[in-house]
């Protein structure tokens, strides 16, 4: 974990004890504070959830694997109560520390999809923050998980980081205001850059490090909630395109960004049309090249029937068109081209393992398209929240930003539209 404060680096120094200086940064000219955590890349698994996690939030005196996961509305451990083998696959929040305390052994399970559920208990302890610890946050400690598929989950945990304080699950705490209030970050502000080839990246919290951005290539991604799921971080989509067909249910739908998920997902009429037009693709011997994945009986997806999509010449690209003032030209609109590889994935743990499957899946009520690191593994993303005079926060823009060259490849394409045509390309491949 980094801090960029305008703090005094020592004062900072002297109350760090649990993490390694060399990984503090500190600008006394820079009225910004920030507080910049590394992330790294677990094994992906064919079950919906991002591979990336941090080890630099401490629960005390436990050290986990924990999702900065903006899809969450609550903050989640696996607790040494647990003990099923797929909870032991996980480190665990030690119970019997000093200083913590269960404020609730209530059961209560929590749906994690096609992952099983689990079910949780709530308790409060001190978390590790860059200044020290923060005052002790309730959150909701696991004690059982009824699906084997847990053990393939990268993380132990997740922080919550929801478009809404006032949609957060209690009695579990809203971390970005817990640092606000702590002095720890100047800004509402939390971002993202991820680099896969590295398997490392960036989550800084508090704003944007310019450092890891190509200058003059921001789109605004502007609000657009959605009924009952507005406490997800989202977007109006202007359009998707598989090759030369539109799918037009799409078209004005909500399109979220979750730091918490990695494929595409979303409702069967705006994913279906997708996966139909795909699978009329054939090799060049006139073969199926994807298989059907069924879920109790039903299609909800794509599995390469063999090999990876670089075996396939002819399967189209993925165009998504969105935001706006792109390029800092008022009005106009991204369009981020995906190559086949981009919009597929090598499932590395679990069901499927080895088999290149196909980045969308349908699941119902998510009332849009949602996508994690299939798409952010992209690009820099920022995230702005709006406080109101109650400090209540709400979701604010979103910024897309083509990382810089140090981060691997960006999409296929990225460039910017407006009535008047295409201009760019913008950097990023």
């Amino acid at each position: 974990m980094k801090i960029n404060a305008g703090a005094s680096t020592a004062s900072c120094l002297s109350r760090l004890p649990w993490i390694a200086a060399s990984l503090l940064l500190a600008s006394a000219s820079q009225a910004q504070q920030t507080v910049e955590m590394n992330l790294k890349l677990g094994p992906i698994a064919d079950y919906g959830a991002s591979p990336w996690y941090t080890e630099d939030i401490q629960i005390s005196s436990s050290q986990l694997k924990l999702a900065l996961d903006n899809g969450a509305d609550f903050i989640w451990a696996t607790s040494d109560e647990c003990t099923t083998p797929a909870c032991n696959a996980h480190a665990k929040v030690d119970t019997s520390q000093a200083g913590f305390q269960w404020l609730d052994k209530t059961p209560t399970t929590r749906s994690f999809g096609p992952w099983g559920d689990m079910t949780t208990w709530t308790g409060s302890v001190q978390f590790g923050a860059p200044a020290g610890s923060l005052p002790s946050l309730a959150f909701f400690a696991s004690v059982d998980y009824q699906g084997s598929q847990f053990q393939y989950l990268a993380w132990d945990g997740g922080i919550g980081l929801p478009a809404r304080s006032d949609r957060t699950t209690v009695p579990s705490a809203f971390f970005p205001k817990a640092l606000m209030q702590a002095g720890y970050i100047s800004e509402a502000v939390f971002s993202q850059v991820t680099n896969p080839g590295a398997k490392s990246g960036n989550f800084i919290l508090g704003g944007v490090n310019e450092a890891y951005i190509s200058a003059n290539t921001v789109t605004t991604l502007t609000p657009k909630p959605a009924p009952g799921t507005d406490d997800v971080w989202g977007t109006e989509l202007d359009s998707l395109a598989v090759g030369d067909m539109v799918i037009d249910p799409l078209s004005g739908a909500i399109f979220f960004l979750d730091t918490g998920s990695s494929r595409f997902k979303g409702d069967s009429k705006y994913v279906l049309p997708i996966l139909s037009t795909l699978m009329k693709y054939k090799d060049s011997s006139g073969n199926a090249i994807f298989e059907e994945i069924l879920q109790d009986g039903e299609w909800v997806g794509l599995a390469y029937v063999s090999g990876s999509p670089g075996d396939y010449e002819n399967l189209p690209g993925i165009a998504i068109r969105l935001g706006t003032d792109c390029g800092n030209v008022a009005g106009s609109a991204a369009v981020v081209t995906l190559s086949p590889v981009q919009y597929s994935y090598q499932v590395e743990v679990g069901d499927r393992a080895g088999q290149w499957v196909v980045a969308f899946r349908i699941l119902e009520q998510i009332g849009g398209l949602l996508v994690g690191s299939t798409f952010l593994d992209l690009f820099y993303v920022s995230y702005e929240y709006n406080i109101d005079d109650q400090e209540n926060y709400s979701q604010g823009n979103m910024l897309l930003y083509a990382k810089s060259p140090d981060f691997g490849p960006g999409p296929a394409g990225y460039e910017c539209e407006s009535s008047s045509g295409a201009f760019g390309p913008q950097a990023g491949n």
